[in-house]
């Protein structure tokens, strides 16, 4: 299996806030390959508030807190209608921590 990724960061301007469109693919040799589309609205460097579209069918909505002092802190909800044989067949939670030394 591997993932590629592939994305921006564009300052608004506005409020020291950012927007970061993102493209990422999960190729799978021995099944069906997936994309995922989507971004994020970056609130100074704080806070970041998305969504996006998978292939599978499903789109999802994410929150995105990080700290001054390099805790990350991220929750997703994939939601839809399931299409193609890799689709999971039910909505999902994910939780996501990242420290940086």
């Amino acid at each position: 299996m591997t993932y590629l990724l592939v994305g921006t960061s564009i300052d608004t301007g506005a409020f020291g806030s950012k927007l970061k469109p993102f493209i990422s693919t999960r190729l799978n040799p021995n099944g069906e390959n997936q994309m995922h589309i989507g971004g994020t609205f970056d609130f100074k460097d704080t806070v970041e508030v998305g969504g996006g579209y998978k292939s599978t069918g499903y789109s999802n909505v994410m929150i995105i807190v990080k700290t001054k002092f390099g805790l990350t802190a991220a929750y997703a909800y994939d939601f839809g209608t399931p299409n193609g044989q890799a689709a999971v067949t039910r909505s999902g939670n994910e939780i996501f921590l990242k420290f940086k030394f």
